[in-house]
């Protein structure tokens, strides 16, 4: 299938990662309607016959064929139409997507209960709340 750009003119190797593709049409040709004509038809004398009868032996044979009416018709090309990114189009494409800013999280977070920079929760919410007073007193 054929690529081609907004003018119509035809590519070979579109960049991609600068545009995209939409599936299109291209007016080939326009055929104009044919109007229907009949045959026509003529006598033929036969090779040997012109003894046997004053001026031969004749018959009818087809000179021109006829022709069916048709209407007025498009004939279109089915290709692919390249059309380049927007500035805004770019910039949204550069930034990162769902999935790749989950993974930064997931990392992220994985990497503080490694780290045990994340504090681990109190089993026992007396004892959390006798270190939080005993914090306060020592500031």
């Amino acid at each position: 299938m054929k690529i081609y750009d907004e003018n119509w003119k035809e590519l070979t190797g579109p960049d991609l990662s600068l545009g995209h593709t939409e599936p299109g049409r291209r007016l080939i040709a326009r055929h104009e309607a044919v109007e229907a004509r009949p045959a026509l038809y003529d006598w033929e004398v036969l090779e040997g016959t012109q003894g046997l009868y004053p001026g031969g032996l004749r018959r009818l044979v087809e000179t021109r064929p006829a022709r069916p009416a048709t209407s007025a018709w498009d004939e279109y090309e089915d290709c692919l139409i390249y059309r380049p990114y927007t500035a805004e189009e770019l910039a949204e494409r550069e930034k990162p997507g769902m999935e790749e800013r989950l993974a930064a999280l997931e990392g992220a977070l994985l990497e503080l209960m490694l780290l045990g920079a994340a504090p681990a929760p109190a089993e026992d919410p007396e004892a959390a709340g006798d270190a939080a007073e005993e914090a306060r007193e020592n500031v």
